[in-house]
């Protein structure tokens, strides 16, 4: 009885058609677990903000105006907060346009807002190595002998370019976000008088400040966007 033995070349090919296959089930896999491909992340660019300060100005001001209404934004009944709130300032830098990979760095200072019955006023507040001042400007005063308040400016001294590892990084954004809000009264800015007492709509409330960033650090020179925080 002859036993048939492949040949050499028959047994190759058969091991040349395992491989195929175990690299197309091996794609398969690949293909079927996204999990399985590492994702890259990219940050956004940010060019050099212009126009450029005067020698020797380091610093650009990022401001925000914050009002305080019951539900239906800015047109509703004005409320003046008890305590307050407390606000995180996240600024983000980023490389200019081009190689290598647009790299982003970021800090988060703090602080908190009150009224003091004559005028606004911060307590808390903490800085980092490049958000180097928070200040505050009294907005939307009642002026009488009980004077009242429903609003006011946070401004925030920050510096732009920062410098790491040689590489320039300019400013592209500034967040303000609400970590704890207080509850309010129904102000009648016309009597100039406390009413009901309200709570807010949210613990969170955020608005971002895209610039242009002026160079004067002032409550005049402020320039940011607006947010209401709203009570019900």
């Amino acid at each position: 009885m002859n036993t048939l033995t492949p040949s050499r070349n028959t047994r190759l090919t058969a091991l040349s058609c395992l491989a195929v296959l175990g690299l197309i089930l091996s794609v398969a896999i690949l293909v079927g677990n996204p999990a399985a491909v590492p994702s890259v992340q990219a940050y956004a660019c940010q060019a050099a903000n212009l126009p450029m300060c005067s020698l020797g100005d380091t610093t650009r001001t990022s401001s925000l105006y914050v009002s305080h209404a019951v539900t239906g934004g800015a047109s509703g009944t004005p409320v003046q907060p008890d305590n307050g709130e407390t606000w995180n300032i996240t600024a983000d830098w980023n490389e200019p346009p081009g190689p290598p990979s647009c790299a982003q760095a970021t800090e988060t200072a703090s602080a908190t807002a009150y009224y003091t019955g004559s005028g606004w006023a911060l307590s808390n507040v903490t800085t980092t190595a490049n958000i180097v001042d928070i200040d505050i400007c009294d907005k939307d005063t009642c002026a009488r002998e009980d004077t009242q308040s429903h609003g006011y400016e946070l401004i925030v001294d920050i510096r732009d370019p920062i410098v790491i590892a040689s590489k320039a990084y300019n400013l592209r954004q500034v967040v303000f976000t609400t970590t704890s809000v207080d509850d309010g009264y129904e102000l009648d800015t016309a009597a100039c008088s406390l009413g009901s007492s309200v709570s807010p709509t949210s613990q969170t409330f955020t608005q971002t400040d895209g610039g242009p960033w002026p160079c004067a650090y002032s409550c005049a020179a402020a320039a940011g966007p607006s947010l209401t925080i709203t009570y019900e």
